[in-house]
C-alpha cells in the first residue's frame, strides 16, 4: 500500500474521530434525556467508518467479507439509536405514544445475527466477488432478499424518526425550529446516499460513500449541541 492510499483514507479517520468525540461528548450527558441513544449513533457510526476502512485495505475475500460484517454493526444499530434519540427528545409526545423503542434492540440483535451468518444461507450478499481497484480491490455482490429487508427495517426506523423531529420543528415555538430543523438535517445527512442510490437515479453506488459523511453529520450535531445547549434544552 503506497502513501497516497493511506492519504486516502484520512477523511474516514477523521470522521471516525468526529464520531468517537460526539460519542463521548454525549455519554457524559447520559442521565439527560437523548443523549444515551446520541452517543451510542455516533460510536455505531464511527465502528462502521474504521470497519470500513478495514474492507478496503484488505485483499481476502474473507477477510473483506469479515470487515463488511463488521460495518453492519453501525448500519444496524445507528437507525435505532437515531430513533430512540428522536423518541426522547420529543418526549413531550413520546409519553402518550408509549413507543418502547429499546425493544427493537432485539431484532436489531436478529438482523445482525442473520448478516454475520451469511456464509451458511447466502440469502444477505450473492456472488460476492473482488474487483480490481485500489488499494485492495473492491468487494462487490448481489444483495439477495435478506438485505432488502434489512434496508426496509433500517430506513423504516430512520423514517420514523424524522417525521417526529420534523413534527416537532413545525409544532414548537418559532425559536426552536431552527435548531430542530439542524438536527434533523445532521441526522438525515448519512443516509441520503442510500436514499439516492434506492431510486437508481445515479450510476454511481453513493452507499460506499456513506462514512466519509459521519464527520460532517456528527459536527453539526455537536454544534447544535453546544451553540443551542440542545441537551440542556432537554
Amino acid at each position: 500500500m503506497e502513501i497516497r492510499d493511506i492519504l486516502n483514507f484520512l477523511p474516514q479517520l477523521l470522521s471516525a474521530a468526529v464520531s468517537v468525540w460526539v460519542s463521548i461528548v454525549a455519554w457524559q450527558r447520559r442521565r439527560v434525556p437523548g443523549a444515551t441513544p446520541l452517543a451510542w449513533m455516533a460510536f455505531s457510526e464511527a465502528v462502521w467508518s474504521l470497519a470500513n476502512i478495514g474492507q478496503l485495505v484488505s485483499a481476502e475475500i474473507t477477510n473483506k467479507l469479515f470487515w463488511d460484517n463488521a460495518q453492519f454493526f453501525g448500519a444496524v444499530f445507528a437507525p435505532l439509536a437515531c430513533l430512540g434519540f428522536a423518541l426522547e427528545y420529543n418526549a413531550s409526545r413520546t409519553t402518550r405514544l408509549g413507543f418502547p423503542w429499546k425493544i427493537l434492540s432485539v431484532a436489531s440483535i436478529l438482523v445482525l445475527g442473520f448478516i454475520w451468518s451469511d456464509s451458511l444461507h447466502g440469502l444477505f450478499r450473492s456472488t460476492p466477488r473482488i474487483l480490481p481497484a485500489q488499494p485492495a480491490g473492491a468487494l462487490v455482490y448481489e444483495p439477495g432478499a435478506a438485505y432488502e429487508v434489512y434496508t426496509i427495517y433500517a430506513y423504516s426506523l430512520i423514517a420514523f424518526a424524522s417525521l417526529l423531529l420534523l413534527v416537532n420543528m413545525i409544532n414548537g415555538s418559532r425559536i426552536y425550529r431552527p435548531r430542530v430543523g439542524l438536527l434533523l438535517a445532521g441526522m438525515l445527512i448519512p443516509w441520503l446516499p442510500g436514499v439516492i442510490d434506492q431510486t437508481g437515479l445515479l450510476a454511481v453506488k453513493l452507499y460506499q460513500y456513506t462514512p466519509l459523511t459521519f464527520g460532517v453529520s456528527n459536527l453539526l450535531i455537536a454544534w447544535t449541541l453546544f451553540r443551542y445547549r440542545l441537551l440542556e434544552i432537554i
